[in-house]
């Protein structure tokens, strides 16, 4: 048995993890804010970039409040990085 479902109620987060990716990160940003569902986000998760990425994503985050920027600190090894580490067992204790 199916029930309809309501999706306007929903919010959808929509991460674009980006490193030195100035010359893409205007198109992935066109095309996430182009999606019909109305309830998204955009979070670009800058890594430590060297080139002007950071300057992009903000460029958008100031003309659509749908865009946040997440400035990491450091950069994480690749966008795989994270979860890698994370999935790693702790070190043996002696």
């Amino acid at each position: 048995m199916s029930f309809p479902v309501d999706t306007s109620q929903y919010r959808v987060t929509i991460v674009i993890p980006a490193f030195n990716a100035s010359a893409t990160l205007a198109r992935a940003l066109q095309s996430a804010l182009a999606q019909t569902h109305r309830g998204i986000e955009v979070l670009v998760v800058d890594d430590c970039s060297t080139d002007s990425t950071l300057g992009v994503a903000r460029q958008f985050a100031g003309q659509d409040g749908r865009v946040r920027v997440i400035e990491r600190p450091h950069n994480s090894g690749g966008c795989g990085a994270p979860a890698t580490t994370a999935s790693k067992p702790p070190p043996a204790s002696s």
